[in-house]
């Protein structure tokens, strides 16, 4: 006859390949270790979202020639360089 008893709970049938890895029994909270799991903070501006071919439509379509110039952003600041202009004067 069988020492097991046939009510016992399935916990008995626990073996080898149920039971955790040694890096997924240890919580990093209770061991107190820098794994990574601090919260990171996002940026406060996403500046991607709003660019065009983001979409497979926009990919395929390209962008505009009038598009890209309106994106352009000057090297120099307009006003800087007027006053330095003046300056040298």
């Amino acid at each position: 006859m069988s020492a097991r008893n046939s009510d016992s709970n399935e916990d008995d049938d626990v073996g080898p390949g149920d039971t955790l890895n040694a890096s997924e029994s240890t919580d990093s909270d209770e061991i107190h270790n820098a794994d990574g799991d601090e919260p990171v903070e996002p940026p406060g501006k996403w500046s991607g979202t709003g660019k065009f071919g983001l979409t497979a439509s926009e990919a395929s379509e390209g962008e505009s020639l009038d598009r890209k110039l309106a994106a352009e952003r000057p090297d120099i600041d307009r006003e800087r360089a007027d006053r330095r202009g003046m300056q040298d004067s």
